[in-house]
C-alpha cells in the first residue's frame, strides 16, 4: 500500500467521523496526529472510542504490511496515547433507570458523557462516604419517569451511582460498592416506587381506581 493511499483512507475516516472538527483543524493547518487525538478525546461514548482504537489498529497493521514505517510509528503512538487516555478516564458506575434493574457499566469521566447518561443537566447528591448519585437536576420539572426513592426524596429520570475522592473528582466504584448499590436499587426498590404511586393515585382518585 502506498503512503498516499493510506493517508487518504485515514483522513477520510476521520473526516466522515467528525466533519466539523476535521475541517476546522485542517483549516488552521493543524497536525494530523493532533486532529485525530482531538476528535477521539472528544468522544463521550466509550464504545465509540473502542471502535476508533480498533480502526486505528487496523490502519497500523496495514501500514506495517505496506512498509509505511513512519506512518505505522505515528499510528502506534496515537493508539498508545488513546489507550492511556481511556484507562485514565474510565469510570465504573451503576446505572439506574426507571422500572429496570441496575446495571454496572463503564463511561468516560467527562461532563458531556455524564449528561448523556441522565439525559440533561446533572446534579450530584451524596448518598454515602465518597459515593454520590448523579441525576437530572430538572427531572421533576421535565416530568421524567419516577425512578427510585433515595433518602426522603424521589428521583425522576435516569441516574447513576459513582465514587468521588477528597478533591471532589469522580472515581470508579469498587466491585464491592457495585454489588452493594445493585442490591440497594433492586426489584424491591422498583416495587417501592410503584407502591407509592398507587397510594398517591388512590389518595387523589379514591374509588375511581376500583
Amino acid at each position: 500500500m502506498k503512503k498516499e493511499e493510506l493517508s487518504e483512507r485515514i483522513n477520510k475516516f476521520f473526516k466522515d467521523y467528525d466533519t466539523y472538527s476535521y475541517n476546522d483543524n485542517i483549516g488552521y493547518n493543524a497536525d494530523e496526529e493532533e486532529t485525530i487525538l482531538e476528535i477521539a478525546k472528544g468522544l463521550t461514548d466509550l464504545e465509540k472510542l473502542d471502535e476508533m482504537i480498533k480502526q486505528l489498529t487496523k490502519f497500523h497493521e496495514e501500514a506495517s504490511l505496506g512498509e509505511c514505517f513512519d506512518e505505522a510509528k505515528e499510528l502506534e503512538s496515537i493508539i498508545k496515547d488513546l489507550e492511556e487516555y481511556q484507562i485514565k478516564n474510565k469510570l465504573l458506575i451503576v446505572k439506574v433507570e426507571p422500572d429496570k434493574l441496575p446495571q454496572e457499566k463503564y463511561i468516560i469521566n467527562d461532563l458531556n458523557a455524564m449528561q448523556a447518561e441522565v439525559d440533561g443537566l446533572i446534579e450530584m447528591v451524596d448518598i454515602d462516604n465518597h459515593v454520590c448519585i448523579v441525576c437530572n437536576e430538572e427531572g421533576k420539572i421535565l416530568n421524567l419517569s419516577l425512578n427510585r426513592v433515595v433518602g426522603n426524596d424521589m428521583i425522576a429520570g435516569n441516574f447513576f451511582v459513582v465514587g468521588f475522592n477528597d478533591n471532589g473528582d469522580m472515581e470508579s466504584l469498587t466491585e464491592g460498592q457495585v454489588e452493594k448499590y445493585k442490591e440497594q436499587f433492586n426489584q424491591k426498590s422498583i416495587n417501592e416506587v410503584n407502591d407509592k404511586l398507587v397510594n398517591i393515585m388512590f389518595e387523589r382518585g379514591g374509588k375511581e381506581l376500583c
